[in-house]
């Protein structure tokens, strides 16, 4: 580290905000908004004016993050999924913060070369990254993979489970005294700013409002407290990951195999009868950071043999890898809900998006023909809809060529066209 503290750096020198915003820019939705209604297009128009003034309010102590948006998701069964939306240059500093101290916590926990976590981690942190085998992968296929390998070793029982509302249930106040802090110690120029970055509170327009209330009061309540770790916020996937890593190296210890994707759990053993040891193991070392995972035998929690299971929307069957069942039907029920927006294209880009979005997803697994059929076939009626909503002709025979025309893959030919380009 130089000789500047974290604060220092972050103030003083223009290149930490400048590779935060870079970032941030490069990743986050054009449209997506603050409290201060500012967009990311409308930020990128005055950059630099824009980075100079954040860093001169953080020298002086003027800034301040500012309160999240409270907006909403519609999912294709009609409910809502609460989303809290920092402004742009609040997700600029926690980028700048998180670009700072990553080394830091790595260093003390060993984030990126944890056997048992597969989310959050970028291909360049990972030691020994060898883009020919797939054993060395993070992600859902890396997960997917290393199941795979001990499928192979005769581990032929898993435990499934997920912890429950585990972003809302993270005890924040021990994450930071016992975790954070101490790994960034003696340097504690910028706890008190990391602090705030988990305060915010929301501010909900009236509209939003009604859709969460027609849902129930409860679930309305529980989106305003600022518990636990938001969703969306830049600061919240590493941090999860070093709340975590404790519970990873302690049931590494026991000698549990697991493989843990954010809060998605699964334990191989070799008999049913470890399974159950093991899901008890599970719950007593959970509940040391105040979380917990649903009794067995419910839908969230099952054990169940390693030859068919699915674990990350990937059906792991015989040692071959699919697309699960639910993922299939999740986007048909999305296809069915476009029309979606007011434009053409805007509505043409989403659909583009959205099967570039299941290439980038499922280009490992092997194709189900008969599910493709029924996939590109609702593509089409989707697409069609939208034409006949813009008064646009529809009297040709509509196919993969006609899509093609609109910059539109069909999902086969997506994963095609996807696998050619990496």
């Amino acid at each position: 580290m130089s000789g500047r503290n974290y604060f220092e750096r972050l103030s003083q020198d223009p290149r930490v905000l400048n590779k935060a915003w870079d970032e941030v820019h490069r990743n986050a939705n054009s449209l997506s908004k603050g409290v201060d209604d500012k967009t990311l297009s409308a930020y990128a128009a005055h950059s630099q004016k824009n980075l100079t003034k954040l860093r001169l309010d953080l020298k002086k102590g003027d800034f301040e993050f500012s309160n999240l948006r409270g907006a909403a998701l519609v999912k294709p069964n009609g409910k809502y999924r609460p989303l809290k939306v920092a402004t742009i240059q609040d997700r600029i500093v926690q980028k700048a913060i998180e670009q700072l101290i990553r080394k830091e916590l790595d260093n003390k926990y060993s984030l990126f070369n944890n056997p048992v976590s597969y989310a959050f981690i970028r291909t360049e942190d990972i030691d020994g990254y060898d883009v020919t085998n797939p054993q060395t992968y993070k992600g859902v296929r890396g997960a997917i993979e290393k199941l795979k390998s001990y499928y192979s070793d005769d581990y032929s029982w898993c435990l499934k489970a997920d912890i429950i509302d585990f972003f809302g249930n993270v005890d924040v106040d021990k994450l930071l005294e016992e975790f954070i802090y101490p790994a960034l110690s003696p340097d504690a120029s910028i706890n008190n700013l990391i602090e705030k970055a988990f305060k915010q509170e929301v501010e909900v327009s009236d509209s939003v409002k009604k859709l969460f209330e027609s849902q129930g009061s409860e679930a309305y309540e529980k989106f305003l407290q600022n518990n636990g770790l938001p969703q969306g916020s830049i600061l919240s996937p590493m941090f999860s990951n070093v709340y975590l890593s404790t519970f990873d190296k302690e049931v590494s210890d026991e000698g549990l195999l697991v493989i843990r994707y954010v809060d998605d759990l699964l334990v191989v053993t070799k008999t049913k009868k470890e399974a159950e040891a093991a899901y008890k193991l599970i719950v007593t070392k959970l509940s040391m950071l105040s979380l917990s995972i649903h009794a067995l035998e419910t839908d969230k929690t099952a054990i169940e043999s390693t030859k068919d299971t699915t674990f990350l929307g990937i059906r792991f069957k015989d040692g071959e890898f699919y697309p699960s069942e639910k993922a299939y039907e999740k986007m048909i029920e999305k296809l069915n809900n476009y029309p979606k927006y007011k434009t053409f294209l805007k509505n043409i880009q989403s659909l583009k998006m959205l099967s570039e979005s299941w290439a980038s997803t499922y280009y490992f697994c092997n194709p189900d023909e008969e599910a493709y059929k029924a996939l590109n076939k609702e593509l089409v009626k989707a697409v069609i809809r939208i034409l006949h909503k813009s008064r646009l002709s529809t009297n040709v025979k509509f196919g993969s060529r006609e899509l093609r025309r609109l910059g539109i893959y069909q999902f086969d030919n997506a994963i095609a066209s996807y696998k050619q380009k990496h």
